[in-house]
């Protein structure tokens, strides 16, 4: 009797593990995609408005910001890139941009692409600071990326960030 109640225990927790995962607020997410012969991917945790207002509240201008949620987000490249003029070797990396109420926000990637969030960024290890073009567009309310036409594109509220990727 003892060991049927500790597997339905077992079962149960779980069933609950697996619950909170699916409803987990800012679900991981995978976008893939090709600029040239060069594969794409990148890897955020999508958090949605959900009533709030976004850039300048809940994600603060002039602060570093992970470009998503809980960790950050990372863009693999599978060769060699040129980002506004910035050689990018192939290989995984840690992005991270600073919004700003006016104007194009700095993005950055960074070589230490494993961490949590922005707290520990050690600016030495970017391989990586330029800027992406900021356009208004019509409310977003999940954080979308998207690859297209040589352009990696992050959209979220009403704002698009832009970078052409070579």
């Amino acid at each position: 009797m003892k060991r049927i109640a500790a597997i339905l225990s077992f079962v149960f927790v779980l069933g609950g593990l697996s619950t909170t995962a699916q409803n987990k607020k800012s679900p991981f997410q995978t976008v893939q995609g090709k600029i040239g012969n060069v594969g794409v991917t990148i890897t955020y945790n999508a958090p949605s408005m959900r009533d709030r207002a976004i850039f300048g509240e809940l994600v603060s201008y002039d602060k570093v910001w992970r470009a998503g949620a809980d960790k950050a987000t990372t863009i693999s490249f599978t060769e060699d890139v040129t980002i506004n003029g910035t050689e990018v070797k192939a290989g995984k990396y840690a992005f991270f941009t600073m919004p700003k109420e006016k104007g194009n926000w700095p993005i950055m990637l960074n070589s230490a692409w494993d961490q949590w969030g922005a707290y520990d960024m050690d600016a030495s290890k970017n391989v990586l600071e330029s800027e992406a073009k900021v356009s208004k567009i019509k409310p977003v309310e999940t954080l979308t990326y998207s690859i297209s036409d040589g352009m990696i594109h992050m959209e979220w509220e009403t704002t698009r960030i832009s970078f052409a990727v070579e």
